[in-house]
């Protein structure tokens, strides 16, 4: 049988803080909430997004993206 899972990847590299690199991770934020409104709203069982975010900004800021995990369980 065919697979058909569909996995979507997304790379993300914020190192330095600022203006710029805020902007950046609000919109990943808005992408990852869109991703999971999509899959909540779909009801589908076959597709899988990855999310990776590198960088000190990003690992400094994770606390928000662990925040909209919890909100969309």
């Amino acid at each position: 049988m065919k697979d058909t899972n569909k996995i979507y990847f997304n790379l993300k590299f914020v190192c330095d803080s600022g203006g710029a690199q805020t902007r950046t991770l609000r919109e990943v934020y808005h992408f990852i909430e869109s991703q999971m409104r999509y899959l909540i709203n779909s009801n589908t069982d076959n597709v899988y997004f990855i999310n990776i975010l590198d960088g000190n900004t990003s690992h400094n800021n994770i606390d928000k993206f662990r925040f909209l995990e919890r909100k969309e369980k």
